[in-house]
């Protein structure tokens, strides 16, 4: 039976004593008969026992109903009572909610006359989830590398943009954030309070219909020179809310008029909606950011003089500041761009609405050549040529002449023709013909193609096509290409003087975006390395051209890296007083950066410039500093460069003063600790120049066999790497082991090619392989040469391709003309 509220209870209860005394008098009556004559004595107990077990029974059945009935009552009032305040405490309504709200002292009155509308409160979480999807698709980033910033360095986040964090002291507890007493007091303090209430009580009662609707409550209220404000207020709401709901206790009283449980719950349904606020008002803060910086760089056009405006454009998209333009954003600046040119007057009005066009033609450029960024690695790969050297067929190798099928700007043609032809890049692109509009598209588009070819390459560590080695490459070609850019408009005689002076400014502002840039990864190649991918003759002297851009760059912690880079490439130059001095000018500034690691860099390359000048004495001084150094802040690329020139400087030391060849095995054991430590790292850099300075340590100890095993092994090291000046060092003494051997006939193929590769990079170690081929050839003869050269042909194409086997001739005979 199912009995429903208390009065059919009542009913039900007023039956059963009834029944009960009926009962009871049928049982009397039993008994008394029973107690009447006829009847034996065994009748009348059996009689009377069964007359009390059913008087028990029938109680017993009452009791076991009543409290029953009474258990599953209560169950249910707290069943429902749990269900309430859970379904408040998702949603912020239902009959306690509503409750709750009515007898607090809010703005009431206030709320209810506005024209909210109100919804079911089992529609509101879902609207607000759902809505979520589309505020989230509207932020998306840009997934074409061209076309979003995503190919670039993580710009840190706009201090205006970092969400609300709570700290807390030692002991955990929340440190309530410092609110100045006279801002509070403040009227926009209280308008931004006012603002955070109405939107809290509107949750609450159920009002909202997504986040949506809070964002546009944020934009009609807020405004730029009031979110600094409204963002602390939020700020201390959230930390007083979330302390109210730490301290809250549970209430002894079951129902009283609003309960300890009631305020927690009113209080966490507060707090979920101070996150909405808070995610909502970021979105805000960055789409008001994105307004305010394409205003902000519009003004500043416009205030600048026209010559100078060019400049100005270059400033706002350089990706080394905080807030970088995306895609969508350089649209809107095209748009304000053109606004602003109807409001200037008739001589400023061209260079705007060039500047705007510009941006305009860049960005349906970099929409044709989005495909084809890195589409020109895999053209016919069974005919690809090998990164750093010429070959046959350079240009399925190279992605000038894709890139140049692929636009329409003659500029952008003619830039990459020059560079697909092998031509000394950029004099065409002086011409007076080339207007704003054609160096603005040029300038956006190579910078996106270099920002997007490094990206992809930084994705692809464990490809031969991809890898540091290759994203270094570009930063330097990139680099030479824009400083060579500068120099030619400087010569260019046929434009007038000012323009040109301004184009050559703005083209080297752009070779330091990208050193700065460059100087930020944590790949820089602080031990060197000559990396080429686009390898044709302007990029030779790569390292050379960045000697002028530094002289305007300020002592800072990336000057210091940059200028590290500049002295190891005077060092291969063998010009080694102008490297010491730039190493000695990086040593000062990373030391005042703190920049414990370039300073380490720097010690190790002074070593190397002493072991290359005979003074081994300071040789080791260097590389004992550096070795100290580097396992206080525990720099273990710094320490392994540290003991292979420490071993290295031993052995040469030892060998200058002919001692002992025992003297030679603490040396080499400083090498191995070295090689070890590399191995480990998984840096192949160190790895090659270590097995280098080992194989020759065993050379000079004339122990042939042992200095192979190592040199082959650190040629492997070094093409694994991509640094070029270490595979020309170790061909250069492999061929001086097997000579040692008399093995002529891979003396002479690894002589070649250690010849060749440090000849292309401009270093004079080159003429060490040369000598010791000159001295071959006169002990053999010149057919028997020739043979060996025929022989170790396929050997060689392999690695420096065709055009390399013949130049080998010509470097031979260059060679003999210096000693004439």
């Amino acid at each position: 039976m199912k009995l429903n509220n208390r009065s059919e209870r009542a009913k039900f209860s007023a039956v059963a004593i009834a029944t009960s005394i009926l009962f009871g008098a049928a049982t009397a009556t039993t008994v008394r008969l029973a107690n009447s004559a006829g009847t034996s004595e065994e009748q009348k107990v059996t009689a009377s026992v069964a007359t009390g077990a059913g008087i028990f029974t029938g109680v017993g059945i009452l009791a076991a109903y009543f409290f029953y009935d009474n258990r599953r009552y209560r169950c249910k009032l707290s069943s429902a009572s749990q269900k309430s305040y859970r379904y408040q405490a998702e949603f912020g309504c239902g009959p306690i909610a509503d409750f709750d709200a009515g007898i607090a002292d809010v703005k009431t009155q206030q709320i209810a006359s506005s024209e909210a509308v109100d919804i079911p409160p089992s529609v509101l979480e879902t609207s607000l989830t759902s809505n979520s999807q589309e505020v989230a698709s509207s932020a998306d980033l840009e997934k074409n590398p061209l076309l979003s910033n995503s190919s670039e360095i993580d710009a840190p986040i706009p201090d205006g943009q970092k969400p609300v964090v709570r700290e807390t002291d030692s002991a955990g507890k929340q440190i309530e954030p410092e609110v100045d007493i006279s801002v509070t007091r403040s009227p926009l303090w209280t308008q931004a309070t006012a603002l955070i209430d109405k939107i809290v009580e509107k949750g609450i009662q159920g009002k909202i219909r997504s986040k949506e609707q809070i964002y546009q409550m944020l934009v009609e209220n807020i405004t730029i020179g009031t979110s600094e404000i409204f963002e602390r207020c939020l700020a201390a709401r959230i930390e007083a809310t979330q302390r109210q709901i730490d301290q809250v206790t549970t209430s002894p009283h079951l129902f009283p008029q609003q309960t300890a449980e009631m305020q927690k719950e009113r209080l966490i349904r507060s707090a979920k909606i101070f996150e909405q606020i808070q995610g909502e008002y970021l979105r805000w803060q960055k789409e008001i950011r994105s307004a305010e910086e394409i205003v902000r760089v519009t003004q500043e056009i416009i205030a600048t003089p026209a010559i100078d405006r060019f400049i100005v454009l270059l400033q706002a998209i350089d990706p080394n500041q905080t807030y970088v333009l995306n895609f969508e954003e350089l649209q809107q600046l095209s748009q304000s761009l053109k606004q602003a040119a109807e409001e200037v007057g008739e001589g400023d009005r061209e260079t705007v609405e060039a500047l705007a066009a510009g941006i305009n033609n860049s960005l349906e450029s970099l929409q044709g050549l989005d495909t084809y960024l890195s589409s020109w690695i895999y053209d016919k790969p069974t005919n690809r040529r090998q990164l750093g050297y010429h070959q046959e067929s350079t240009k399925l190798r190279e992605p000038w002449e894709t890139w140049r099928q692929h636009v329409t700007s003659p500029l952008l043609q003619h830039l990459f023709s020059d560079l697909a032809g092998d031509r000394l890049p950029l004099e065409s692109a002086t011409e007076p013909t080339r207007s704003l509009r054609a160096w603005v598209e040029l300038a956006i588009v190579l910078q996106r193609l270099q920002r997007g070819l490094v990206a992809w390459f930084e994705k692809q560590p464990y490809s031969s096509e991809g890898g540091k080695a290759c994203s270094i490459s570009t930063f330097l070609t990139f680099t030479v290409i824009w400083f060579q850019l500068s120099c030619a408009c400087d010569r260019a005689t046929k434009i007038p003087v000012s323009e040109r002076q301004q184009l050559a400014k703005a083209c080297f502002q752009m070779v330091l975006q990208i050193l700065r840039t460059f100087a930020q990864r944590a790949y820089f190649p602080l031990y060197g390395g000559v990396f080429a991918l686009f390898s044709k003759d302007y990029l030779r002297d790569a390292l050379e051209y960045l000697d002028a851009p530094l002289q305007e760059v300020a002592g800072t912690q990336e000057k210091a890296r940059i200028l590290t880079l500049l002295g190891y490439s005077q060092h291969l130059l063998g010009k080694y007083e102008a490297a010491n001095s730039f190493h000695e000018q990086a040593l000062e500034i990373s030391r005042s950066a703190g920049d414990r690691i370039c300073e380490i860099a720097n010690l190790n390359h002074k070593s190397r410039i002493c072991i290359s000048q005979n003074n081994y004495a300071e040789a080791i001084n260097y590389s004992q500093r550096a070795l100290i150094l580097s396992r206080q802040v525990g720099d273990k690329l710094g320490e392994t460069n540290a003991l292979a020139n420490f071993g290295y400087s031993e052995v040469l030391s030892a060998q200058q003063k002919r001692m002992e060849p025992e003297v030679y095995e603490t040396a080499i054991e400083y090498l191995k600790q070295g090689l070890k430590l590399s191995e480990k790292l998984i840096d192949y850099q160190s790895q090659a120049l270590c097995c280098n300075s080992l194989g020759i340590a065993y050379t000079v100890l004339e122990q042939p066999q042992t200095a192979i095993q190592y040199l082959e092994k650190g040629t492997q090291s070094a093409r694994f790497s991509g640094d070029l000046y270490l595979q020309g060092f170790n061909f250069a003494y492999l061929a001086e082991a097997y000579y040692a051997i008399r093995n002529l006939d891979k003396a002479v193929g690894n002589g070649c090619l250690g010849m060749y590769i440090l000849e292309r990079i401009t270093t004079r170690d080159w003429r060490k392989p040369a000598g010791l081929m000159t001295i071959v050839k006169g002990q053999i003869g010149e057919a028997a040469f020739q043979n060996l050269l025929r022989a170790n042909r396929p050997k060689m194409m392999a690695i420096i391709g065709f055009d390399g086997c013949d130049h080998i001739p010509q470097l031979l005979e260059q060679y003999k003309q210096s000693l004439d």
